[in-house]
């Protein structure tokens, strides 16, 4: 863990940050969706580092840096997705509504560094199993 990363748990209290693998979108990514990856040079790339280190990963974060740019990790916001192969097809699946904040992202290993995030606004997640239900 970097020393800026120790220095912030230590002021603040909060989680120790997690290392997630990193696939970046060009859009942000919703809570509870599920898409087939489109196979394209950025994606193959991707699925070969992601067979490779696939030991190493524990768990994966896909989330949209502003500009798409690598500059821009820090401070995205991203949620966490699982990576499956069926058949020749890959997709991706977000079965959670867990989001977590980039605090440092190295482009040439795909780890971040990420802590859990909570919305502000003060509306309630659903965690899927449930509906909206108006006030009375």
């Amino acid at each position: 863990m970097s020393e800026k990363l120790k220095e912030m748990e230590e002021e603040t209290g909060e989680p120790q940050p997690l290392e997630m693998y990193t696939l970046k979108f060009n859009s942000p990514i919703l809570p509870f969706s599920k898409f087939p990856l489109t196979q394209n040079k950025y994606i193959k790339d991707f699925l070969q580092k992601y067979d490779a280190d696939r030991k190493r990963i524990t768990q994966v974060i896909g989330v949209h840096f502003k500009k798409n740019s690598n500059r821009n990790a820090e401070g995205a916001i991203g949620i966490q997705i699982s990576i499956n192969k069926r058949g020749n097809v890959t997709f991706v699946e977000s079965n959670t509504n867990k989001r977590f904040k980039v605090l440092e992202f190295d482009s040439k290993s795909n780890f971040c560094k990420a802590v859990p995030f909570e919305d502000e606004s003060g509306l309630p997640i659903m965690d899927g199993n449930e509906s909206f239900k108006e006030s009375e």
